[in-house]
């Protein structure tokens, strides 16, 4: 579990601020389109 946040925590910080609400948005679409 820990290795997983370690790794998650990694991956964020190497988006941008632009890549991660590009994500967002493209994870809420999903969520709407899904839901």
């Amino acid at each position: 579990m820990v290795e997983a946040i370690r790794v998650a925590t990694k991956i964020r910080m190497l988006f941008s601020f632009q890549d991660r609400s590009a994500l967002k948005t493209l994870f809420s679409d999903a969520v709407k389109s899904s839901g």
